[in-house]
């Protein structure tokens, strides 16, 4: 990590911010913060939707952030749009002078930013890459995440000159769109253990079992298909379903709770800052993606001791060994999903066992070996392209 001291790294990250919620954020911020501590300068250029646009200081990453147009509204899913990246970026790196290049994203917008400063300035470029197969994508998504990665996505693999995928699932496929072995290093995501603990053995539990599902409330997190698994969990007395985020689906995800006579039992709470505190109280954690690569939402519910049930794709199945550290239900198939709740609900010692199994493996993840992984990719990008 020493090795990084003097490194300046111009990020790109959509969406960061001083407490940074979702995935890609959130690595960013883990792995830049502890870069800084060893003496890497980091200079970040983010999207910001409304409110002060002036630059801070977090950790000891300089952040600028540029005016972006959320369109997730209108999408159903993570999208935004940032004109003025491009220029923002030409602007920061005559005055920066990076010597490496790190895009947080193949689907953020000042990923795009970053890889036109790269063919302008010849400065490298590292890519980030967090996504994996989107075959279990709703229809829609799928058409149009195909064509992106297709198209543009290429464009952003080729501008770089190395790429980090956070999982196997996510490495096959950057070769399926066409990336060469070479070019791709594995880094997984860390968790934090200090802060995501298993509950206390002498803490009171829920009166009623909780569910706990954290995420955004977008088409492929599938949180639809928890809401229609409850449904089909016969009675009213089972447990309680706690929904923690928020996003463009939420209105409708209520009216079909409400509907569906299940809004007493389902309950939606918002952004929170407090995940590690749900983590503690919940029983059970639901993660029903239709695409994952390598979710932090499971290792922080795995470093909880929490029982675990998620879909089965993508790095899912590297973090959930099946009957051991959790369960996993075919991607979207509600049905399944109620059969395995209702299994899990009713046997607590079941539930205890999965927790305990998932704690322990959740020890080989941590953040600090990100950071130092990422760092030497970086290096390594800075120091080919001086030679």
């Amino acid at each position: 990590m020493r090795e990084v001291a003097g490194l300046r790294i111009l990020a790109f990250c959509d969406y960061f911010s001083l407490q940074p919620s979702g995935g890609a954020e959130l690595v960013a911020f883990e792995a830049y913060r502890r870069l800084a501590q060893v003496g890497a300068e980091v200079l970040l250029i983010t999207t910001a939707h409304g409110g002060e646009l002036g630059p801070y200081e977090v950790d000891g990453i300089e952040v600028r952030p540029i005016r972006g147009h959320d369109l997730s509204r209108v999408t159903g899913s993570q999208l935004s749009l940032a004109p003025r990246a491009m220029s923002a970026a030409f602007r920061l790196s005559r005055s920066f002078r990076p010597h490496v290049l790190h895009a947080s994203s193949i689907h953020f917008q000042t990923s795009i930013a970053a890889a036109f400063l790269h063919h302008r300035s010849r400065c490298p470029m590292v890519l980030t890459v967090h996504s994996a197969q989107s075959g279990d994508l709703p229809l829609a998504l799928r058409i149009l995440t195909t064509a992106y990665e297709r198209t543009v996505g290429r464009f952003l693999l080729g501008s770089s000159a190395e790429i980090i995928t956070v999982s196997r699932a996510g490495a096959e496929h950057l070769r399926d769109l066409g990336v060469p072995r070479r070019k791709i290093t594995l880094i997984p995501n860390g968790v934090d253990h200090g802060r995501f603990q298993p509950r206390d053995p002498g803490a009171s539990s829920p009166s009623r079992p909780l569910v706990l599902f954290v995420g955004r409330l977008v088409a492929n997190k599938g949180a639809n298909v928890l809401l229609d698994a409850v449904c089909e969990l016969p009675g009213r007395d089972w447990g309680e379903v706690v929904l923690v985020g928020d996003g463009p689906l939420r209105p409708g995800l209520e009216r079909a709770a409400a509907s569906a006579g299940q809004a007493g039992n389902i309950r939606f709470v918002g952004r929170s800052n407090d995940v590690a505190g749900w983590l503690r109280r919940t029983d059970v954690l639901v993660l029903p993606s239709f695409a994952e690569s390598l979710s932090l939402v499971l290792l922080e519910a795995m470093a909880s001791g929490t029982c675990i049930i998620a879909s089965d794709v993508g790095g899912n199945r590297e973090l959930v060994d099946d009957g051991r550290t959790g369960l996993l239900f075919s991607p979207g198939d509600h049905r399944a999903l109620a059969g395995i709740l209702g299994l899990v609900l009713a046997d607590q010692p079941l539930r205890a066992r999965l927790g305990a199994a998932a704690h322990e493996a959740s020890l080989a993840y941590t953040w600090e070996a990100c950071a130092a992984a990422t760092g030497d990719v970086l290096i390594r990008a800075a120091t080919t392209a001086i030679r």
